[in-house]
């Protein structure tokens, strides 16, 4: 094989870009941010070509989308430290971290990890891509736009590769009349391909599945009849400019994509996109244009933030404003970094600035805290006017606001124009970012969407929490650090409240890769008295330890520490009882090029399927970190109190891929409308695993449209699959935010969740009778929560009953039913069933070699259905004995009497797919057949194997024809969004 300029790599989730906008009156996408990494040498070509690529890209993206979408605004941010040019626009702070496409010198993890929860991680472009694109990058790829437009799809789309991800998924069965046959897979039938054996042999015979030809190389290319969709497949071959949409894609293939959106095509998920649906109607004849604008970090200065605050009278409720002023002003004295560049405005029915912006220093911080603390109370609320001040306050001076902070606080509905609606546009279209907190039940329902639509991070706070001050902090915390790189990012250790009447402990690990400002803060709603001190792990009392005392607050400042160390706490009651007292201890990562193990964390609202997920990526630099334990604390609204729920990285229920690092749960627990807060504890201890490192070069070559690479099988899926980290038994506290359930939904409004790991586990033959054992996890009543009621297993000798007419596919029966029992286990237990395949179904293949497809779905008591589950495929031949089993197969059947070959196939989905000869069950369809037919197909398809043949031996003959088992950016499952290339 050899080694040429890198592809694109995809890694897992956790995006940190900034939002888009779409124009939807002609489906043109906005502020498109490329940054280019400060690490870059100067080069004046990759702006040149930057421009030059996403032109072309842009009306590739325009075709593929069929006139839909195309890029309208692209922001180049370029590095501080390059020569500046009058035409830049000047911004505060870097924009690299929120770029949705990032410039790199070399193909490398940087180990940068989200703070938001959008939707994917960015698009990593190594900067010799760029320099080189009208030379070695087109001789090599092909046409770059091609590569772009792939990867922007998985950015924006969260659509997948439909490439095998595992060289031992790169072949499947096929039915077909009379038997089956093995096929390569890919999205289009139209592409052809050729099967080798690894040194240029003859395979195993593809015209029965008995032998699985999983060490054979394949060769993809355009044959006669040039296929025109496959852009998540092959998009670099000559000719595709589609995506594949339901006439073509094949929900056979094994590939991510079919398994997470359950054999549904790209273009059908594209479709069911929110930015497809904002469209207006388009005339997919217009012209298009794409514009350029480039911004440059203002040196030396630090970032801007403002902090809005609502001083309305009812924020003297509850003690809103008392625990507001102490959370704020210990945040601005006690954590914010020095020379960050901060402002104070508050509003009630007008807008007052209570402190311009300023660089933070002793000087100033006191003057703003003192601002805080003399706030003065006024009628109305004017939530627009806040902003609206904020924005002005950050333009002052003729000063660009892009890249800025805004704090934004408030306890209630807007009454006083401006409105939030009035100022929204223009915060989005400057690019600043707003994190909302909303104090008790009345405040704004608007909030969520400020967050959403700024890239902030919304937190509710309810009135009766017993830690206020301390969780405000937490959650001020990671609003004013979010736009610093990621080791700047302080880790919060503990944070616990208790309530005591003797000496209590506080134990905390600090790991070996924190250390670095290492603090300890002691909050109360209240003036408690109580002694305190710290010990290490000797038992020894921390003479090096520094006290400050705040508003509320005690802080002990440890030493930095270069080893893991243990630390206890110990507070002293000095008479009485102390009550609700919140320990909370920060640490932030020592060395650059040693990463801590990190947790972000963050909650999902699918309107659409009445589905709240709770999400954790728990990871160590570029690394998933397995094995962690990660329990999500959700307060419910008003005072229905709090409950707890397990995340899991199980590949079931809510949790889209095993082993990856991600955690994930469905919240069925809904008591109703409101405001449900989240946060989430995570734990590692000796045990914990990391997944393996990422390959960031996968060897490959692309000429003529045929692609050469070596082989990643998937990573996803191995019990122990790397070393243990260091120092791993640590604790960890994530505040997710906050989710507002605006309809009065509760957990019986649920239907169940789908079953996703449905597998055959043996088959057996015996005369005409085939029989098979089946296997699955349950999942819940309301989703995976709660007995479901009933199962309703089916097959169909054709996957399209199933993917598209569930209720016409064949039923198994208690007739049929051999073992085991089709009444639901609880959630998460196996469920294992002996089947019969029913009669109808085997005597149409006449007994000899044939296939048949199961899915199933689940009901629960009120009468509510899951969505169809994954459907497998089950093959079996009566005219050979012994036993096969695809190796493909997580665990391996016991032995059979005879041939069978059971296999997991493409989850189901309402797709077509396009059999030799239609079932039964879809009879009414049209049906053309006779011998002349017959005579013409079998004469093309012979003149089209003369004619591959031919091309193949010339292309070999000028060295353009490579071999493929999977192209060369088939993403492993656990790899999937971060994309480097």
């Amino acid at each position: 094989m050899t080694n040429a300029l890198p592809f694109l790599v995809l890694a897992v989730m956790a995006s940190m870009c900034t939002s888009i906008h779409l124009d939807p009156a002609d489906g043109g996408y906005m502020q498109v941010l490329v940054g280019i990494d400060s690490s870059v040498s100067v080069n004046i070509d990759i702006l040149n070509n930057l421009r030059v690529l996403f032109r072309k890209a842009s009306q590739f993206l325009f075709e593929a989308t069929r006139g839909k979408f195309y890029f309208k605004e692209v922001l180049i941010s370029v590095p501080k430290n390059w020569p500046r040019t009058v035409q830049r626009e000047l911004v505060w702070g870097s924009q690299f971290r929120d770029a949705q496409f990032q410039i790199l010198p070399r193909l490398r993890e940087l180990g940068i990890l989200a703070s938001t929860a959008t939707a994917s991680s960015p698009v990593r472009i190594p900067a010799v891509f760029l320099a080189s694109l009208n030379g070695t990058t087109t001789t090599i790829y092909g046409k770059p736009e091609y590569h772009l437009v792939h990867h922007w799809a998985i950015h924006r789309y969260k659509v997948y590769s439909e490439s095998a991800d595992d060289p031992r998924k790169k072949f499947y069965c096929s039915p077909k009349p009379n038997g089956a046959e093995m096929k390569a897979v890919r999205c289009s039938d139209l592409i052809s391909y050729n099967v080798t054996n690894g040194t240029g042999g003859v395979c195993p015979d593809m015209n029965s599945c008995s032998t699985s030809p999983y060490s054979c190389d394949v060769t993809y290319y355009q044959g006669p009849d040039r296929a025109a969709e496959s852009v998540m497949f092959l998009p670099y071959l000559e000719g595709i400019k589609l995506f594949c949409d339901q006439d073509t894609h094949n929900p056979l293939g094994n590939n991510k994509h079919n398994r997470v959106y359950k054999g549904l095509s790209t273009w059908e998920v594209i479709m069911k996109h929110k930015d497809y649906l904002k469209l207006a109607k388009l005339p997919p004849n217009r012209t298009i244009q794409t514009t350029f604008r480039e911004q440059q970090e203002i040196e030396d200065t630090g970032s801007r933030m403002v902090f809005v605050l609502d001083v309305s009278h009812s924020m003297r409720q509850f003690g809103r404003m008392d625990y507001l002023k102490s959370a704020v002003q210990n945040i601005i004295r006690y954590s914010i970094y020095d020379g960050e560049i901060v402002g104070l405005v508050s509003f009630h029915a007008a807008c007052k600035v209570e402190h311009p912006l300023a660089s933070l220093n002793n000087n100033t911080r006191d003057a703003l805290a003192a601002a805080v603390r003399e706030l003065k109370y006024g009628a109305g609320t004017s939530i627009g006017c806040g902003l609206q001040l904020a924005v002005k306050e950050l333009e002052f001076n003729s000063t660009s606001s892009v890249g800025s902070t805004i704090i934004l606080v408030t306890d209630g509905e807007e009454n006083r124009d401006p409105s939030i609606d009035d100022v929204l546009p223009g915060l989005t279209r400057k690019s600043i970012k707003v994190h909302t907190y909303a104090l008790g039940p009345e405040a704004s329902t608007k909030l969520e969407q400020i967050a959403d639509e700024t890239d902030g991070t919304a937190y509710y706070f309810g009135d009766f929490q017993n830690n206020t001050i301390a969780a405000l902090g937490s959650a001020f915390l990671v609003s004013v650090t979010s736009h610093l790189d990621t080791m700047n990012h302080p880790i919060i250790l503990l944070d616990k409240t208790a309530s005591f009447r003797t000496a209590e402990e506080f134990p905390f690990t600090v790991p070996q890769e924190l250390g670095a400002n290492t603090k300890i803060s002691i909050t109360s709603l209240s003036v408690q008295k109580f002694d305190f001190y710290v010990k290490d792990a000797n038992g020894q009392n921390c003479t090096d330890c520094n006290k400050e005392i705040g508003d509320q607050l005690e802080i002990i400042h440890i030493p930095e520490t270069e080893a893991t160390t243990l630390w206890t706490l110990v507070l002293i009651p000095q008479a009485g009882t102390v009550s609700n007292v919140t320990v909370t201890v920060q640490s932030t990562q020592r060395d650059p090029s040693v990463h801590p193990i990190r947790a972000q964390s963050f909650v999902k609202e699918d309107k659409s399927k009445n589905q709240v997920t709770i999400y954790s990526r728990v990871s160590k630099g570029d690394r998933g970190v397995l094995r962690a334990v990660v329990i999500a604390t959700v307060t419910l609204p008003g005072l229905s109190g709090t409950t707890f729920l397990h995340l899991k990285d199980n590949g079931l229920g809510a949790d889209e891929t095993r082993n990856d690092g991600e955690y994930s749960a469905y919240f069925s627990h809904l008591v109703g409308q409101g405001r449900y807060s989240v946060r989430t504890d995570v734990t590692t201890k000796e045990d914990t695993l990391l997944t393996p490192p990422r390959s960031t070069a996968k060897p490959g070559r692309l000429r003529a449209g045929l692609l050469e690479l070596g082989e990643e099988p998937e990573q996803a899926a191995q019990e122990i699959p790397a070393e243990q980290p260091e120092g791993a038994d640590i604790n960890m506290v994530v505040y997710a935010g906050a989710v507002n359930i605006l309809r009065n939904i509760t957990q019986k409004d649920l239907n169940p969740a789908d079953v996703r790991d449905l597998r055959v586990d043996s088959v057996t033959v015996d005369g005409k009778n085939i029989t098979a054992t089946l296997s699955w996890t349950c999942m819940g009543a309301h989703l995976d929560s709660g007995r479901a009621n009933h199962t309703d297993l089916r097959a169909s000798s054709d996957p399209r009953v199933l993917l598209r007419k569930f209720e016409k596919a064949t039923q198994i029966s208690t007739a049929n039913l051999l073992e085991g029992t089709l009444v639901p286990l609880d959630p998460l237990k196996i469920q294992t069933v002996r089947i019969r395949i029913p009669q109808e179904l085997v005597s149409r293949t006449g007994g000899t070699p044939g296939s048949v497809f199961l899915a199933l779905r689940t009901n629960n008591s009120r009468g509510q259905v899951s969505a169809v589950s994954n459907f497998v495929q089950l093959d079996w031949d009566t005219s050979s004995g012994g036993s096969v089993v695809d190796p493909t197969e997580a665990h391996p059947p016991p032995a059979v009497r005879t041939t069978a070959s059971p296999r997991t196939v493409a989850p189901a989905a309402t797709t077509p797919y396009t059999p030799s000869t239609p079932p039964a069950e879809l009879k009414g369809q049209d049906e053309k057949s006779s011998s002349g037919l017959l005579l013409g197909a079998v004469l093309v398809a012979v003149v089209a194997v003369v004619v591959a043949v031919a091309l193949y031996a010339l292309m070999s003959q000028s060295g353009v024809v490579g071999a493929a088992g999977s192209h060369d950016d088939a993403e492993s499952e656990d790899d999937e969004s971060t994309v480097a290339w």
